[in-house]
C-alpha cells in the first residue's frame, strides 16, 4: 500500500489519512524508513484493538456484577438524551465531557504498579507499549460503587502520582484520550440502547489481565414467557375468541410486557410485536435483517427453504411479483378477468341456490380454486385438478399446527394432495415444453413461466411449481375467508344490505342492455361496496399477523432479537385504534367516507406492506366486489348457523352455513 501510494500521481481514497501523513513525512525525515513506518502502524493497530477491547470487556464485566452502577449510568446517559432538541442528534463533545460517572468508571479500572514488570513492558514498542501494558498487564483489586465515587473525594495531586493507567513520563500514552473516548461512547450506546446478560467467564491474572475461554455476553431478548417444553404457549394462543379485536392472548401479554414480547409457539422462539413503528421498520428490512416466513407447518408446505424456495428476494421475488401482476393485475382485470369472474360467480351461486345449504368458506374456496386454475393453466387442465383441489381445501392445516407427517393427520393428508397437484404441474410443464403447438390456454400463466424458463437461469422447473402452488394456496385461502366474513357481517346488518342493493341496483339501471356484464367503470363506481370490503378486512383480519424470520440479530428498545427467531408482526393491532376508528369493534362501513386517507395508509394494511405488499391485492378486492354484486342483485340468502372464531387466525369452527335462493 505504501508503494502504491508513493507511486500514485493522484491522491489516495483517503486523502489526509494517517498513511498519507506518514508517507509525506518520509520525504523530509531521513530516519523515517518504510520498515519503521510499517512497524509503527502495526504497533498502533495491535495496541489499540487489544487494549481497548480488554478495557471494554473489563467494564462490562464489572457493571454486570454491580446493578447500582448500571442504574446510575443509565440515569446519566438518559439525561444526555433528554437534553437534546432532536432525537436525530449524535453525541457531541460537550455531552462526552459531561459524563462524570462514566469517566470515573474508566479511571477506576485501577492497576497495581507491582504487577507491571519492566521486561514485559519492554517487549512492546513506542507509544502503544504503555497502552497495551496498562490495559492488559494488570490486576484490579476492587470495583464497587464506593470505588467509583471515591474519585470525587481523592486528592488530585495524589491521584496524579498513583493512578497512571496510561503510563507516565516520556512514555505517557498519546492514545489515552482516544481510548477513554471509545470506552465512554461504548458505555453510552450500551446502556441507552441495549440490555445484556453475562453468560459465563471471569477475569484471570497471570499476571496479565485475561479472560481464559472468554467473557461471553448475549443481548437480552424482549420480556415474555417460554411456556411449556416443546409446545410453549401454543395452547393458550389457539384458544378460540368469538369477538373481533386483538386476540386475548396478545392483549394480556401486551398489558404485562409491553408492545413487544417473546413467547414460544409450536416449538419456535417467537417475538410478537404490536408496535406500528417497529413493524413498519421490519417490513422494510426484507432481505437484510429478516425474510418472509411462516410457522413450520406452512413454511414446509410453501417451500420456504431449500434451493427452490419461493421467499427469496432479488430475482425470485421480482419474478413472482411480476408474473402475478401480469396475469392478475389491473390491466388483466380490465381486459377480461372481470367478466370471467362474474360468469364463474354466477354459475357457482346458481348451483348453491339448488342446495339445502352450503358451508360458505369451503364452497367459496372451491370456486376460487377453479377460477384461478382456469386463469393459470387453461380450462382443460383446470378441470383435471378439481378433485385434488377439493381434497386440498378440506385438509389444509392450521398455521400454528405441528408439522407431523403421520397418517390420519390433516398435515399428512394435505401433503398427499399437494404432491398430487405438484406432480400434475410437473407433467403439464413437460407436456407443454415438448409440444410443438400451443396449449388450450395460450398466453396463460403456465405458458408464460415455461417461456421464461428458456431465458432465466434461476427459473427451474421446481421453482415454477413451488411459485404456482404458493399463489394458488394463498388465493383460495384468503379470498374465501374474505367472502365468508363479508356475508356474515352483512347478514347481521340489514341496513348495510339495503345500501348495497341500492348501489348495485343503480349499476344495472344505468345499463343500456341488461345482458351486459360488469365493466371496469362499473366496478370502480362501487364506492359503498369497497367500504364494506375495507370494514370487513379491518374487523376480520384475514391476515392478522405477518411472520418474518430473523437473519441477523435485531436491536430494539434495548432488547436483542437473535438470528433464527421468528417475529410475528401483529399489523392488525392498529385496526382497533380508537383514535383512528371510533367504536373500533363495531361493523360500520360508513366510517370510511370520512377517514383521513394519509393516516389510513399507515395503519390499514390488510394485504401486508413493505416489499411483500400482496401482488394479488387488486384481484382479491375485485373477486369480493363481483361476488357481492351477483349475490345481492340476483339472490337472497339466510344464515343457517356458524360464527367467526379467532385463534388467533380468523376461522369459522364448523363453518358458516347459508341457504341461497333466487331473488326472482
Amino acid at each position: 500500500m505504501i508503494k502504491e501510494t508513493r507511486n500514485s500521481t493522484g491522491t489516495s481514497d483517503g486523502p489526509g489519512d494517517f498513511l498519507d501523513h506518514a508517507i509525506a513525512d518520509m520525504q523530509t525525515e531521513q530516519f523515517l524508513t518504510e520498515e519503521l513506518v510499517v512497524n509503527l502502524m502495526f504497533s498502533l493497530l495491535y495496541g489499540s484493538f487489544h487494549g481497548v477491547s480488554t478495557g471494554i470487556t473489563l467494564i462490562v464485566n464489572f457493571i454486570s456484577a454491580h446493578p447500582s452502577v448500571l442504574d446510575e449510568l443509565q440515569t446519566e446517559h438518559r439525561a444526555i438524551l433528554e437534553r437534546r432538541e432532536s432525537t436525530n442528534h449524535t453525541l457531541n463533545w460537550d455531552e462526552y465531557r459531561s459524563m462524570k460517572l462514566t469517566h470515573e468508571i474508566g479511571e477506576h479500572l485501577r492497576w497495581a504498579a507491582k504487577d507491571l514488570q519492566s521486561q514485559q513492558v519492554g517487549r512492546y514498542c513506542l507509544c502503544t507499549a504503555l497502552l497495551i501494558s496498562t490495559l492488559i498487564l494488570t490486576r484490579i483489586h476492587s470495583f464497587s460503587i464506593r470505588g467509583v465515587g471515591r474519585k470525587q473525594e481523592l486528592d488530585s495531586f495524589e491521584i496524579s502520582k498513583n493512578s497512571r493507567p496510561f503510563g507516565g513520563g516520556m512514555r505517557q500514552c498519546v492514545g489515552a484520550k482516544y481510548t477513554k473516548a471509545v470506552l465512554a461512547v461504548f458505555i453510552h450506546v450500551l446502556v441507552t440502547k441495549n440490555r445484556w446478560t453475562k453468560l459465563r467467564g471471569h477475569v484471570l491474572y497471570n499476571p496479565k489481565a485475561g479472560f481464559g475461554e472468554g467473557m461471553h455476553i448475549k443481548g437480552t431478548p424482549p420480556p415474555g414467557c417460554k411456556g411449556l417444553p416443546l409446545i410453549g404457549e401454543t395452547l393458550q394462543l389457539i384458544q378460540p375468541s368469538y369477538s373481533s379485536g386483538v386476540h386475548p392472548f396478545i392483549k394480556e401479554r401486551v398489558r404485562k410486557y409491553g408492545p413487544i414480547f417473546r413467547t414460544n409457539l409450536a416449538g419456535r422462539h417467537v417475538v410478537v410485536s404490536t408496535d406500528p413503528q417497529f413493524n413498519n421498520y421490519i417490513l422494510h428490512q426484507e432481505g437484510t435483517l429478516v425474510e418472509l416466513w411462516y410457522m413450520d407447518a406452512l413454511s414446509k408446505l410453501l417451500a420456504l427453504d431449500g434451493e427452490a424456495r419461493v421467499n427469496a428476494l432479488g430475482a425470485v421475488h421480482k419474478y413472482g411479483r411480476g408474473i402475478t401482476l401480469s396475469h392478475f393485475g389491473t390491466e388483466s382485470l380490465k381486459q377480461s378477468l372481470l367478466t370471467q369472474i362474474e360468469e364463474m360467480v354466477g354459475r357457482t351461486l346458481s348451483i348453491w341456490s339448488n342446495q339445502e345449504s352450503v358451508e360458505l368458506q369451503y364452497s367459496s374456496a372451491s370456486m376460487i380454486f377453479k377460477l384461478n386454475t382456469k386463469f393459470m393453466f387453461g380450462h382443460n387442465f383446470a378441470k383435471s385438478l378439481e378433485k385434488i383441489g377439493e381434497k386440498l381445501i378440506k385438509s389444509k392445516p392450521s398455521a400454528f399446527s405441528f408439522p407431523l407427517n403421520i397418517p390420519g393427520t390433516e398435515y399428512h393428508n394435505f401433503l398427499k394432495e399437494q404432491k398430487k397437484l405438484k406432480d400434475s404441474l410437473r407433467n403439464m410443464i413437460k407436456e407443454r415444453r415438448n409440444s410443438t403447438g400451443t396449449s388450450d390456454g395460450p398466453g396463460d400463466l403456465l405458458d408464460h413461466a415455461i417461456a421464461d424458463m428458456q431465458i432465466e437461469q434461476f427459473l427451474t422447473e421446481e421453482l415454477v411449481v413451488n411459485l404456482i402452488f404458493a399463489v394458488l394456496y394463498a388465493s383460495f385461502e384468503t379470498i374465501s375467508t374474505g367472502i365468508t366474513l363479508i356475508v356474515d357481517f352483512i347478514s347481521a346488518h340489514p341496513s348495510v344490505l339495503d345500501e348495497l342493493l341500492a348501489e348495485h341496483g343503480a349499476i344495472l339501471e344505468r345499463r343500456e342492455d341488461a345482458r351486459h356484464t360488469l365493466n371496469w367503470d362499473e366496478y370502480r363506481s362501487m364506492k359503498f361496496t369497497h367500504q364494506v370490503i375495507n370494514e370487513a378486512l379491518r374487523l376480520g383480519n384475514i391476515v392478522s399477523g405477518l411472520l418474518r424470520r430473523v437473519l441477523k440479530d435485531i436491536q430494539t428498545n434495548g432488547f436483542t432479537i437473535p438470528a433464527g427467531w421468528v417475529i410475528l408482526l401483529v399489523h392488525s393491532a392498529p385496526h382497533f385504534d380508537a383514535d383512528t376508528y371510533q367504536d373500533p369493534l363495531i361493523f360500520n362501513p360508513w366510517r370510511w367516507k370520512e377517514l383521513d386517507s394519509s393516516k389510513i395508509s399507515k395503519t390499514f394494511r390488510p394485504f401486508g406492506g413493505g416489499t411483500r405488499q400482496c401482488a394479488g391485492a387488486e384481484y382479491a378486492k375485485a373477486v369480493l366486489a363481483v361476488f357481492m354484486h351477483v349475490l345481492v342483485t340476483k339472490y337472497r340468502w339466510t344464515k343457517v348457523r356458524g360464527q367467526v372464531v379467532y385463534n388467533p387466525v380468523v376461522g369459522f369452527g364448523e363453518g358458516v352455513h347459508i341457504k341461497v335462493s333466487d331473488r326472482t
